[in-house]
């Protein structure tokens, strides 16, 4: 589903809403500046798409900045380490993850699959990126090697793993 976006300060107990329509847990580039996905109001053929937007949340008269147009990206980590921005894409029942400089946006495929791989989130913890995909029906824990795009298991057995959050 959709969510609003918000800020909670925990000097004073409040909270502001940033911006509505917010798909996935958003990233933080820095203390000001998050980037998210929004799904996108229906084209002329009807399809809506998941596209990266980028807002300074210190700024009140700052709009969201469009990062990506018919995109199919969600779950963006950013890594500050390498400065750039990891994503989802989701086409015809594969995901793959993309990467882009944060400066200059250009996303590029990272993994190459074709064969039904689902993967839901990213995360990042200073070193390794990490997705919990499905692969052959399982839900198991990787990394994501930077040079061969392949998966690199971390956790499997019997059961389900999910969702490795270092942010």
């Amino acid at each position: 589903g959709q969510t609003n976006l918000y800020v909670y300060s925990f000097k004073d107990s409040t909270s502001k809403k940033i911006v509505g329509g917010v798909k996935m847990a958003p990233t933080w580039m820095n203390d000001s500046t998050i980037v998210y996905t929004h799904r996108s109001d229906p084209d002329l053929n009807g399809s809506k798409f998941f596209d990266l937007y980028r807002i300074n949340i210190n700024n009140e008269d700052a709009e969201p900045e469009q990062l990506t147009h018919s995109g199919r990206l969600y779950s963006p980590v950013y890594m500050p380490e390498t400065n750039q921005i990891a994503a989802i894409n989701m086409y015809d029942g594969t995901s793959n993850v993309f990467l882009t400089d944060a400066d200059s946006i250009d996303f590029k495929s990272l993994t190459q699959f074709t064969d039904g791989v689902y993967m839901p989130s990213l995360s990042w913890d200073g070193e390794k990126l990490y997705t919990d995909a499905i692969v052959h029906q399982a839900r198991d824990l990787y990394s994501i090697d930077f040079i061969t795009g392949e998966l690199i298991p971390e956790i499997t057995n019997g059961w389900d793993e999910r969702s490795f959050k270092f942010q």
